[in-house]
């Protein structure tokens, strides 16, 4: 547990904020934000396609919701990076680990990378400290008790070259329906048009 103290990962107030996030009340997230001094994020559950800013978000929930069969989560083995080529390098697989106390990276998408300080394939959420891992750690864990997909938008803390990311969530479950790994898509806003293709 030391890793997680050092890191600032204090489970009870992040998995009372997922709690809150899951119902709909983000209050406890807003203010992990602005206790860094960051603008709060916008969430969105269940989104539509509209609500989607670029085309590869738009492209992985229709996917995802190809995939889904009589109302219930897709099935894990019906998940292939091949099928998400036209999104492949803004996804990550994202493995829910010791029953949901822990996600990690099974994946880390090439574009990602690129812009956002390296591959992070291997490593877990628990791994990085500030309010970015915080937020990512609610978000997934409020995922795993709404069961449904989630789109998040926020200003990053670490990258002045970028000002949004923009991020889907969706879940995928295994043959007892648990929710096990969630294809995230990733993208960035920039500042500037040289770097709109990233």
């Amino acid at each position: 547990m030391a890793a997680i103290e050092q890191n600032g990962f204090d489970f009870g107030i992040l998995n009372a904020a997922a709690v809150d996030l899951s119902g709909g009340d983000q209050h406890a997230l807003d203010k992990l934000f602005l206790d860094a001094g960051q603008q709060p994020p916008t969430v969105v559950w269940e989104p539509a396609t509209a609500d989607l800013p670029r085309d590869g978000l738009q492209f992985l929930l229709s996917h995802w919701r190809g995939l889904a069969e009589d109302g219930a989560l897709p099935q894990i083995r019906s998940l292939d990076p091949i099928d998400l080529r036209p999104a492949l390098g803004n996804i990550i697989l994202m493995d829910v680990k010791d029953d949901g106390r822990d996600f990690r990276y099974r994946l880390f998408g090439s574009a990602i990378a690129l812009i956002g300080g390296g591959d992070k394939t291997g490593r877990s959420v628990i791994d990085f400290s500030g309010v970015a891992a915080h937020f990512y750690y609610v978000v997934y864990r409020a995922a795993l008790i709404r069961r449904c997909p989630i789109y998040t938008h926020h200003h990053p803390t670490d990258m002045s070259n970028f000002r949004r990311w923009h991020r889907l969530v969706l879940p995928f479950a295994d043959d007892s329906g648990s929710i096990v790994r969630y294809l995230v898509g990733c993208y960035a806003d920039p500042k500037s048009k040289e770097l709109d293709d990233l």
